[in-house]
C-alpha cells in the first residue's frame, strides 16, 4: 500500500468509508482511540469503543464531543434505520460488525511500515510438467518419376503382304508355262496351247472331231477365266493386292483414352498426397510451437523478474497459439503457475499477469477467455471476498447516472456529481494495482445491463456494489477503491 492507504491516516480520516474504519477498531487496537476521535465516525462505533472503558479511548471520545460530535464524510450518509445494529458481547465488542477473514494482508503491510520482518522463505515451485515432442511422421514416398509418365502406345504393325505364288505353286500343269502374269502374281489363263519348245510331239494325221471339240472347249475356257479375272475378279484382287491400312486397329483409341485417364489419376494422386504431406508437416510444426510455449508457462515462476509485462506476454503467446489446441491438463497447469507466482513475487503480480493476458494490450486478437475462464480466479488469496458477486462485463447503476464497465480492471463514469473532477461528471479507472482518475476513458450511456440495489458485479478480483445512495467499487486483493453518487465521489 502507498502512503495514502496508511492505517493511521485511514483511521482519522473523515472521508474513510465506514466498513473500513470499523475494520481498522476492530483489528488495530492502538488506533482505536483515532478512530473513536475521528468526526466521520459512525455513532454506533463511537458506542462500542466507549464500553472498552479505556482510558485513552474515553478522552479521545471527550475530545471529540468537545468538537462538536458526529459530523459524517462528504456525500450521501446512511439512515439510521440502515444502520446495522451492534451487538458488544463481553469478549469482543466488534465481533459481527464486519468480514475480517480476508484483511490479513492489509494488516501486514502496515505493521511492516513500522518494523518490517524478514521476507518469509519462498515455497519452492512445482516442477514444470515436461511436454514430449510428438514423434515426427514417417515422411511420404513417393512414385519414381518413370512411373508417372505415360507408356508409349503400341505402334500397330502392317500385316505382312502375301508372297506370290512361285511357279511350283501354280495351278497349272506340269507340261505348261503361263505365258502372261496378272498383277496379282497369278498366272494368265488365255493361253490354252503350249509353247513350241514344250509341245509334245503329235501325230501328222488329221485330228478327231473329239480332240476338235475338247479343243474348243478349252479355248473357251481360257476365254471365260479371262474375263472373269478382267472383270468379275477384280473384288478378290483389290482385298488381296491392296496394302493393309496403318490405322488405329478398332479398340486401340479406347485403350489410348484410358492411358491418359490413368495418367491424369495418377498425377491427381500424387498431388493429394503431396498436400496431405504438407498438411502433416504443419501440424508437426505447430505442435512443436505449442508445446514449446507450454513449457515456457510451466517454468515461468523460476525464470520470472515479478515484471508484470514481461510475464504476461509469456502467458499470452501459449493462449494465442493453444486457444483452439488446449489439452484437458492445461487449466490444471495455468492455475497451477499462478499460485507459484503469487508466492514468488506477489498476489497482485500474478492477478496483474492473468488481466493483462485476459483483456488487456497483451491479450490475444481473437481473445482467451473460454481456457482462463476454466482456470479461474480461486487461486487468488483475497484480503476481502468477493461477497457473492457475479461476474459481469458491465452495469449501469443509480438509474443511469453511473455506469462501468469490466475491461482490465474496472471503469466508471458518475454524470451528475459533486465535485465534478472531469467535463461532464467524473470517471475512476481500477486495476488490481491502483486507483485513480482518467477523464479521457469516460463512458457513453446506456446499453448496459442494469445492476440492482444491493447487488455486486465483479471481473474475478474487482468488486462494484450498487447500494440505494451510492455505487462502492474496491479490490478484493488489496483494500482500496472509490465510490460515486450523484452528490459525491472519492477515492481511498
Amino acid at each position: 500500500m502507498t502512503e495514502n492507504h496508511d492505517l493511521e491516516a485511514l483511521a482519522s480520516n473523515p472521508h474513510t468509508d465506514w466498513d473500513v474504519l470499523h475494520w481498522i477498531a476492530e483489528n488495530h487496537p492502538q488506533l482505536r482511540p483515532t478512530v473513536a476521535a475521528n468526526p466521520g465516525t459512525y455513532q454506533e462505533l463511537v458506542d462500542a469503543l466507549a464500553a472498552l472503558g479505556h482510558p485513552d479511548i474515553d478522552a479521545a471520545i471527550a475530545q471529540r464531543e468537545a468538537a462538536g460530535g458526529v459530523t459524517g464524510p462528504p456525500g450521501p450518509q446512511v439512515d439510521s434505520a440502515d444502520t446495522p445494529e451492534v451487538d458488544l458481547g463481553p469478549s469482543s465488542p466488534m465481533e459481527g460488525l464486519w468480514d475480517t477473514t480476508g484483511y490479513t494482508l492489509a494488516a501486514q503491510q502496515a505493521v511492516a511500515a513500522a518494523d518490517p520482518d524478514p521476507e518469509p522463505e519462498q515455497q519452492p515451485a512445482p516442477a514444470a510438467k515436461q511436454e514430449s515432442a510428438p514423434e515426427p511422421q514417417p515422411e511420404t514416398e513417393y512414385a519414381p518419376e518413370s512411373e508417372l509418365e505415360p507408356a508409349p502406345a503400341p505402334v500397330p504393325q502392317s500385316p505382312q503382304q502375301p508372297e506370290p505364288a512361285s511357279d511350283a505353286e501354280s495351278e497349272w500343269p506340269d507340261d505348261y508355262q503361263p505365258a502372261v502374269a496378272s498383277a496379282a502374281g497369278r498366272p494368265s489363263r488365255h493361253t490354252t496351247a503350249a509353247s513350241p519348245a514344250t509341245r509334245p510331239p503329235t501325230s501328222r494325221a488329221a485330228l478327231s472331231p473329239v480332240a476338235v471339240v475338247a479343243l474348243a472347249l478349252l479355248g473357251l475356257g481360257a476365254i471365260v477365266g479371262v474375263l472373269v479375272l478382267l472383270f468379275g475378279g477384280g473384288e478378290d484382287e483389290g482385298l488381296i493386292a491392296e496394302p493393309p491400312t496403318t490405322a488405329t486397329p478398332a479398340g486401340e483409341d479406347d485403350d489410348a483414352a484410358d492411358d491418359d485417364a490413368t495418367t491424369e489419376d495418377e498425377a491427381d494422386e500424387a498431388a493429394e498426397e503431396e498436400a496431405a504431406s504438407e498438411e502433416d508437416e504443419a501440424a508437426e510444426a505447430e505442435q512443436e510451437v505449442i508445446a514449446e510455449a507450454r513449457t515456457a508457462v510451466a517454468d515461468l515462476p523460476q525464470e520470472s523478474s515479478c515484471e508484470a509485462d514481461a510475464d504476461a506476454s509469456v502467458l499470452a503467446e501459449f493462449l494465442a497459439v493453444a486457444d483452439e489446441n488446449w489439452e484437458d491438463d492445461d487449466p490444471e497447469m495455468l492455475e497451477s503457475t499462478f499460485e507459484s507466482l503469487q508466492s514468488a513475487c506477489s498476489t497482485t503480480h500474478a492477478a496483474s499477469v492473468f488481466e493483462s493476458a485476459r483483456s488487456g494490450a497483451q491479450a490475444p486478437e481473437e481473445g482467451s477467455l473460454r481456457i482462463l475462464n476454466t482456470v479461474g480466479t480461486d487461486w487468488a488469496d483475497r484480503e476481502v471476498g468477493l461477497r457473492g458477486a457475479e461476474q459481469m462485463s458491465g452495469f449501469s447503476a443509480q438509474d443511469g447516472n453511473v455506469e462501468c464497465e469490466f475491461d482490465d480492471g474496472v471503469t466508471c463514469t458518475v454524470y451528475q456529481t459533486s465535485p465534478a473532477l472531469c467535463d461532464e461528471g467524473t470517471t475512476y479507472t481500477m486495476t488490481v494495482q491502483g486507483v485513480d482518475v482518467d477523464c479521457d476513458a469516460q463512458l457513453d450511456r446506456g446499453g448496459r445491463e442494469t445492476l440492482s440495489v444491493d447487488s455486486s458485479a465483479t471481473d474475478g478480483f474487482l468488486v462494484c456494489t450498487e447500494l440505494s445512495d451510492r455505487v462502492t467499487c474496491y479490490n478484493s486483493i488489496d483494500p482500496f477503491g472509490f465510490e460515486m453518487s450523484n452528490t459525491g465521489n472519492y477515492a481511498y
